[in-house]
C-alpha cells in the first residue's frame, strides 16, 4: 500500500523500531508497529501523537495497543489467517462496510487524501 502511495524506499516492518517514516513529493506517511507497547502511555511517551494529524496518513498494526488513546482510524484493514498461509483481507470505514483487497484498497485510500 506504502508503495503504492509513490515511495520510493525500501518499505520495512516497524517491528524493531515502532516506527518508519516515509515521504512523498505531498505526502508524510507512518508506519506504526504498537505490538511491543505494553500500555497506551507508552503512545503519549513516545510523543507519537503530533503525527496523528490532517496532512498525514499513519498505518498502525496492533491498534488495540492503545484503543484507550481514542485515536478515530478513517480506514480499518483486517487481515484474517486462513489455512495454508493465505489471508483475507477486508477493509471497514465511516463510509464502506467491507471491501477485499484490490484496487478498491487503492482507490478508497486515494479517495481520503483529496
Amino acid at each position: 500500500i506504502i508503495k503504492n502511495l509513490g515511495v520510493t524506499a525500501t518499505v520495512t516492518s516497524p517491528t524493531y523500531p515502532i516506527l518508519n517514516e516515509y515521504y512523498t513529493n505531498s505526502l508524510s506517511i507512518f508506519h506504526f508497529d504498537f505490538y511491543r507497547f505494553q500500555s497506551y502511555h507508552e503512545f503519549y511517551d513516545s510523543g507519537f501523537e503530533e503525527k496523528f494529524n490532517k496532512n498525514s496518513i499513519c498505518f498502525v498494526e496492533w491498534n488495540s495497543k492503545i484503543e484507550e488513546v481514542g485515536i478515530k482510524f478513517n480506514i480499518i484493514i483486517e487481515l484474517v489467517l486462513l489455512k495454508n498461509n493465505e489471508r483475507n483481507i477486508y477493509i471497514k470505514n465511516n463510509k464502506i462496510k467491507f471491501h477485499t483487497l484490490d484496487e478498491g484498497l487503492l482507490k478508497t485510500i486515494k479517495w481520503y487524501l483529496k
